[in-house]
């Protein structure tokens, strides 16, 4: 018997804790995450539910902000009061030339680490002249994000990009980079 939650059910099913609960008079049912060391107890699934279940019992049905709203509306006007102007440019760049166009209707709290795994392997395929460095900062963007959206409430769930959930496999080598000695300088 799984745990019954406000308009919620956490069940356990083919190696993976699912969420079944009701949206609009419509039943949804969605995977949270699957069966491991992370998430091997039912309490430990719930967290992963309230994203979904939070607006269902507000009435807000399951349109919860995206994630380019939340970029642009909340993320970037953070990092603009609170960084020096080249952090600004730079974390603007990543967003502008490699996710916006990448993320489309992706909402923050139904975003997987699948999802942040497809946007990087997009990135790495599209742009084979980016250096692995290079890569590893849309990354570190990407899990910022959510950091922040975490911070705000806007998500509850875990990071889905942080640590192993999301990986660079791939990116050109960096070149070595030369230093002057005193003569030439």
């Amino acid at each position: 018997m799984g745990l019954v939650h406000a308009k919620g059910h956490i069940f356990k099913r083919h190696g993976a804790w699912h969420l079944r609960y009701r949206v609009n008079g419509k039943q949804v049912c969605v995977k949270l995450a699957d069966y491991n060391d992370e998430y091997r107890t039912k309490p430990s699934a719930r967290l992963l539910a309230e994203p979904y279940l939070q607006p269902a019992n507000r009435g807000q049905g399951s349109n919860p902000q995206t994630l380019q709203q939340f970029v642009e509306d909340s993320y970037l006007p953070h990092v603009r009061t609170d960084n020096e102007p080249s952090t600004v440019k730079g974390y603007t760049d990543i967003y502008e030339d490699h996710i916006k166009q990448r993320v489309g209707g992706l909402r923050v709290q139904e975003f997987r680490t699948i999802d942040g795994q497809r946007i990087l392997d997009s990135i790495t395929t599209d742009n084979p002249q980016l250096t692995h460095m290079t890569l590893t900062h849309i990354k570190s963007f990407l899990s910022r994000v959510f950091s922040y959206a975490r911070r705000m409430g806007v998500l509850n769930g875990v990071n889905p990009i942080q640590g192993r959930g999301a990986i660079v496999i791939k990116g050109k080598r960096s070149r070595p980079t030369y230093a002057y000695n005193l003569d030439e300088i």
